[in-house]
């Protein structure tokens, strides 16, 4: 089922899209033209633009939760940290054959988490599991790693979950299991609002704690309107965002 939703959801998005659109174009252009053009036409101009940060840069803007970095204050009665996996960077030759290692964004938040355990003592949970079964090792066990070079400890690894809403199910039975009712949340500004409602609907009190918090960047110079891979993914982002909080309140609503 995993693998369904992640292809369905690849051609609901930009370049699949896209590249779909001008594919059915081009076949139609011996029997329809017109449509044919106009659909050639459209792919193409919707492709620019979701890879002009002109275009993107204020979608991401909006997108972001805008959240603060969590205060000292806000952490008061906080019993553990909790970061959900995202991914990991399959054969990592540099160390060793058939190594994997956590990806770039979820050594983002683990450096983050790192940081609030020195200052505030509080035990961390990493949670990820194998989203492909050939997976050597869970992503919780990647997270550990890196989190213990960082000069971390990860007090308990879940490594059953797929989807953050699975990171939020499995999780709660393990801090409930210890008596864990109160929670800081790490992880993207742009991936927290789907993250603290799949939380929450576990019955936990989370407190947000977001990393990589966005500012507004000028905009409106030449290079603005260049396309550009950097923004084309970070629209991606928002769309996976997006299209995730709405499927989750269409499936889950009712747990």
């Amino acid at each position: 089922m995993v693998y369904l939703h992640r292809l369905l959801e690849a051609l609901l998005m930009p370049p699949a899209l896209n590249l779909l659109g001008l594919a059915v174009g081009l076949l139609l252009l011996g029997r329809r033209p017109r449509l044919g053009r106009w659909l050639i036409g459209a792919s193409a101009l919707l492709l620019y633009l979701a890879t002009i940060p002109v275009v993107v840069h204020p979608v991401v803007d909006w997108a972001d939760s805008r959240l603060p970095p969590v205060s000292p204050d806000e952490l008061a009665g906080v019993q553990a940290i909790v970061v959900p996996g995202a991914g990991r960077r399959e054969h990592a030759l540099e160390y060793g054959a058939d190594s994997d290692t956590a990806s770039r964004i979820v050594m983002e938040r683990l450096r983050y988490a790192a940081w609030l355990q020195r200052r505030t003592g509080l035990p961390v949970l990493v949670s990820g599991g194998r989203v492909f079964e050939r997976a050597p090792h869970s992503e919780a066990e990647l997270m550990a790693g890196f989190l213990r070079e960082l000069g971390g400890e990860a007090r308990w690894q879940e490594g059953r979950s797929r989807t953050t809403w699975e990171n939020a199910v499995f999780s709660t039975e393990l801090l409930r299991a210890d008596g864990i009712g109160r929670i800081a949340l790490v992880t993207h500004g742009l991936h927290m609002p789907r993250a603290l409602w799949a939380f929450r609907r576990q019955g936990l009190e989370v407190v947000p704690a977001p990393t990589v918090v966005r500012d507004a960047e000028p905009l409106g110079g030449v290079a603005d309107f260049i396309p550009s891979a950097d923004a084309l993914e970070d629209l991606v982002d928002v769309l996976h965002e997006w299209l995730g909080l709405l499927w989750y309140r269409l499936r889950y609503a009712g747990s």
